[in-house]
């Protein structure tokens, strides 16, 4: 018989998944929610803001060198590089991969996640080394989204959020020994986080049109 297994969010152990109770901490285990939605939204917002991001460093740093009309011209026609099939997906994932890494190393979580209440616990430290930010994004990118590329990409989503369900963590985050933890929100932060998602999509939208 194969048994299904779910991880308890108070210790992280291993239960089986029709537990009702965790068999190490006796924690309440029947109304487990690991929040994979909420750690979706909190993906596409980090994707956007660093998108947004790095356009504005672009900006600064070729505006700095010259600036003038044909410099904000020359900036504006080259947002369509994410346009490009054969550019877009490796320029993202070198722009998304890069950012990500230092956000975690530096800060120990991400603004998605800031803002979605997330938090990312290190087994080892509070913040992580950069070679375990690096590592636990770039599996991240790689298992969890495929890349980017298309179909590929909404399996792999798939199979993340199937593995996070049944187990309680992701590949990524078992692999670098990070434990996730979310914090309750009222309904006037809800209404915040949708605010704030939306000025950020809005934004990124505005680039990506030129």
């Amino acid at each position: 018989m194969t048994y299904k297994y779910q991880k308890c969010p108070s210790c992280y152990e291993l239960s089986i998944a029709d537990e009702q109770s965790c068999l190490f901490c006796d924690n309440d285990l029947s109304a487990v929610d690991y929040h994979p939605w909420r750690r979706f939204f909190a993906r596409s917002f980090d994707m956007a803001f660093i998108f947004i991001l790095w356009a504005l460093t672009i900006f600064l740093f070729f505006l700095a060198i010259e600036p003038s009309a044909e410099t904000l011209d020359f900036i504006s026609k080259n947002t369509a590089f994410f346009n490009h099939p054969m550019l877009s997906l490796p320029l993202s994932a070198l722009i998304f991969i890069s950012y990500e890494t230092l956000f975690l190393a530096i800060f120990g979580n991400t603004p998605g996640k800031k803002l979605f209440r997330i938090k990312l616990i290190h087994a080892e430290s509070n913040k992580p080394s950069l070679k375990t930010a690096f590592n636990r994004t770039f599996m991240m990118y790689l298992v969890g989204m495929g890349f980017l590329i298309p179909v590929v990409n909404l399996y792999a989503l798939y199979l993340a959020r199937k593995r996070l369900v049944l187990t309680g963590n992701t590949l990524w985050d078992t692999r670098s020994n990070f434990h996730v933890s979310f914090k309750g929100w009222s309904w006037q932060y809800l209404i915040w986080v949708y605010f704030l998602y939306s000025v950020v999509f809005l934004l990124f939208a505005a680039i990506m049109s030129g």
